[in-house]
């Protein structure tokens, strides 16, 4: 039996979710001190500096390509994600904290 629901592919909900956090990072920045941002900027520049010393250089993905493009693939669509909910988990913390309910709206 088939049924005329359209299948959306495990990619296409992980990239719904990192829009979510993209539109929360964009409202947490706005309501941001200056100050809060460079912590938080500061803070995942030594994660990555972290990261670096400990497993060598990750390279850059084409982070315009990637947002680019009409579709992503799993892995891509996963790393965007990650990237967003770890900026908008530093920043909640930075900025003294991450509402239960946003943290909620976005999964």
């Amino acid at each position: 039996m088939q049924t005329s629901a359209k299948l959306i592919d495990k990619s296409e909900l992980i990239f719904e979710e990192f829009q979510r956090y993209l539109a929360l990072s964009d409202d947490m920045v706005a309501m941001s001190s200056k100050e809060a941002l460079a912590r938080t900027a500061r803070i995942l520049a030594m994660q990555a500096a972290h990261y670096a010393s400990k497993y060598g250089e990750a390279p850059l993905a084409d982070l315009g390509k990637l947002l680019s493009e009409g579709r992503v693939v799993e892995e891509s669509a996963v790393f965007l994600r990650d990237g967003a909910k770890t900026f908008v988990g530093v920043l909640g913390v930075v900025a003294g904290g991450l509402s239960r309910d946003d943290a909620e709206a976005v999964q």
